[in-house]
């Protein structure tokens, strides 16, 4: 495993069971049993040992001595890693804002990391609120794939692995 900036110790936690569930602790970890707290769901079929590392609230990274706005964390198995936002919101702005979270996660790691070192790289933004991606969210699914000169955002809650 790679072993550098983003994949620190202290903000690790690990599941092997079929489902669990990701929260927004600040930072954010794993929970497997209070369902009702989940954020976004884990399908774990093969029983693997699913790592996850919170990023924000967890990692600091200055800009100007101003904290960068980071995702939630990501999740790290088998060379794969899939870099989560977590939301629990209704209002407008919600996607726009785990969006920017996203992108700037992503630019701050690509000066870190070679992204061609990980068998594939996701991202997703999970609201329980509003669980599934609509075509009204296409405009900011295409302004990530601009932003990352190509990478696919997904918008759900369920991530099957």
């Amino acid at each position: 495993m790679v072993d550098n900036y983003f994949f620190k110790n202290n903000c690790k936690c690990s599941s092997t069971r079929t489902n669990f569930g990701l929260i927004d602790n600040m930072p954010a970890k794993i929970s497997e049993n209070i369902i009702d707290e989940w954020i976004a769901e884990i399908k774990n079929l093969n029983q693997n040992e699913i790592l996850f590392f919170a990023l924000d609230k967890c990692l600091e990274i200055l800009n100007n001595e101003e904290p960068e706005s980071l995702c939630d964390g990501f999740l790290f198995y088998n060379n794969l890693l899939i870099f989560v936002e977590l939301k629990d919101r209704t209002y407008s702005g919600w996607l726009s804002s785990g969006n920017n979270q996203l992108i700037n996660t992503y630019k701050i790691f690509k000066l870190m990391y070679n992204k061609n070192d990980f068998i594939e790289l996701s991202f997703v933004i999970a609201n329980k609120q509003r669980p599934f991606a609509t075509s009204n969210h296409q405009k900011e699914i295409q302004r990530f794939f601009d932003e990352t000169n190509g990478e696919f955002l997904e918008i759900k809650t369920k991530i099957k692995l």
